[in-house]
C-alpha cells in the first residue's frame, strides 16, 4: 500500500476554507487563520513562529535541512502513535506529510505497508470468528439431533404444520429446525444486517438471543470545521479522534475547543446518526460559539427588546442581559425596542458584538411618540 505525498488533509481543509465560495463558510477573521495554521506548524514542534522564520531567513542553506529533519521526525512519531491508537486516517495524513518532504522514507513506507497489514488481519480475524461461530452452530445442532431418543415401531405419518395448532417445545423447534431470522417486510437485507432472533414465543423481542451476531458497523470520518478541536464519542475520553468504527444508529458526540478558542468557544454535544451502507461515513461537527452578552439600556419601564442576528433570536427586556446567539466571532446584531403600546423601533447604529465577551451595555434614546425616527 502506498500513499501518494500531498500537502497533508489539515493544511489542505485550511486552504479550502479560505476560498469557500459563500463567505459565511469561510474565515471570518485572520486570526482565525492564523490560530489553525499556527496549530498546524507546532505538529512539527514549531512553537515560536516568527523566531523560526527568522532563523530561516537569516541562514536558508543552516537552518533549511535541520527544519527539515525536525519536521520529518515529529510527523512521522506523531503518525505511528495515530496508527497505534487505531486512527488510520490521521496516521496516513502524517505520513503524507512526510513523504511529501522525503519520498522514499523508508520508515514511513514501511509503517504505511504496516498499517494496511493491520487492517487485513483484522478484517480476516473478524471472517474468521464469523466462520467459527457458524462451523460450531452447525455441529452443536447436528450432534443435538443425532443423540435424540428415537420411538421405536413408529408409523410413517404426514409431518404437520406447525401452524396447525401442533404444540412443540420451544427448544426442540430451534435446534431441530434452526434459528428463524426476523426480517422487515419487502426488505433484502445484505448479510451483516441479519439478526438471528430467539425461538421463545413469550419475550422473543425483550431479550437478546446468545446467538445475536455483531450489529452493523461503519467506519466514519469525524471533519470537525476546527481542526485542534478535542472529539469524544459516546462518553470516551476526549482527544484528537478523526476516525472511527461505530454501530448504525444514533449516537453522541461531543466537541471541546482548544485552548486558543476557549474565550469565544463552546463545549458542543450532538447526536448524529450513522446510517446502514457501505464505505465510509463522513460526519461534518461545527463547534459552537459562546453567545455574546448585550444589554440595552432604553429608560421605558416594560419596554421590549429584540436582538437578532443570523445564528438566531433572543426576545428580553430593557436594562435586561440578554445572550444573543453568534453566527459568527464577532457580528453586528439588528436591535428592536418597541414601548409599551407603542411601535417597534430599530437602532440605527447597534455595536459590534463578540462571542463570549464580557456583557457590553448600550444606551438608545427612543424618540418621542409622534416624532420622526433619526
Amino acid at each position: 500500500m502506498r500513499v501518494n505525498p500531498t500537502i497533508g488533509g489539515r493544511l489542505r481543509a485550511i486552504i479550502i476554507k479560505t476560498l469557500e465560495k459563500d463567505p459565511n463558510d469561510r474565515y471570518q477573521t485572520a486570526t482565525e487563520v492564523r490560530e489553525d495554521l499556527e496549530a498546524f506548524v507546532a505538529e512539527v514542534g514549531i512553537t515560536d513562529v516568527e523566531a523560526t522564520l527568522a532563523s530561516y531567513l537569516s541562514d536558508p542553506e543552516e537552518a533549511g535541512p535541520a527544519l527539515r529533519e525536525s519536521t520529518i521526525r515529529h510527523l512521522t512519531e506523531r503518525g505511528s502513535a495515530a496508527s497505534d491508537a487505531g486512527d488510520v486516517p490521521l496516521a496516513l495524513d502524517y505520513y503524507n506529510r512526510v513523504l511529501a518532504l522525503d519520498e522514499g522514507n523508508e520508515r514511513v513506507l514501511k509503517l504505511i505497508e504496516r498499517v494496511g497489514l493491520d487492517r487485513r488481519k483484522r478484517a480476516a480475524g473478524f471472517i474468521g470468528a464469523g466462520l467459527l461461530a457458524v462451523g460450531a452452530l452447525a455441529s452443536g445442532t447436528a450432534y443435538y439431533i443425532w443423540t435424540q431418543p428415537r420411538e421405536p415401531n413408529l408409523r410413517p405419518i404426514a409431518t404437520p404444520s406447525l401452524d396447525a395448532g401442533i404444540e412443540v417445545d420451544a427448544g426442540i423447534a430451534e435446534n431441530a429446525l434452526g434459528p428463524r431470522i426476523e426480517l422487515d417486510a419487502g426488505e433484502r437485507p445484505d448479510a451483516a444486517e441479519i439478526e438471528v432472533a430467539s425461538a421463545e414465543p413469550e419475550d422473543a423481542g425483550s431479550r437478546p438471543h446468545p446467538l445475536h451476531t455483531n450489529p452493523t458497523t461503519r467506519h466514519v470520518l469525524l471533519r470537525p470545521d476546527v481542526l485542534t478541536a478535542q472529539i469524544s464519542v459516546d462518553g470516551s475520553a476526549p482527544g484528537e479522534l478523526r476516525a472511527i468504527d461505530l454501530s448504525t444508529g444514533p449516537h453522541e458526540v461531543t466537541l471541546l475547543p482548544p485552548a486558543s478558542l476557549a474565550q469565544t468557544h463552546r463545549r458542543t454535544t450532538v447526536t448524529i446518526r450513522v446510517p446502514r451502507g457501505s464505505g465510509d461515513h463522513v460526519v461534518r461537527l461545527t463547534l459552537g460559539l459562546k453567545p455574546a452578552r448585550l444589554s440595552v439600556e432604553c429608560g421605558v419601564t416594560g419596554a421590549t427588546v429584540v436582538i437578532a442576528t443570523r445564528a438566531g433570536r433572543v426576545r428580553g427586556h430593557c436594562s435586561e442581559v440578554l445572550y444573543v446567539p453568534m453566527p459568527d466571532v464577532a457580528t453586528t446584531p439588528e436591535i428592536t425596542i418597541t414601548p409599551p403600546g407603542g411601535a417597534p423601533f430599530r437602532v440605527p447604529r447597534p455595536p459590534l458584538i463578540e462571542a463570549g465577551a464580557d456583557t457590553r451595555a448600550v444606551r438608545v434614546t427612543l424618540p418621542e411618540p409622534g416624532s420622526a425616527a433619526p
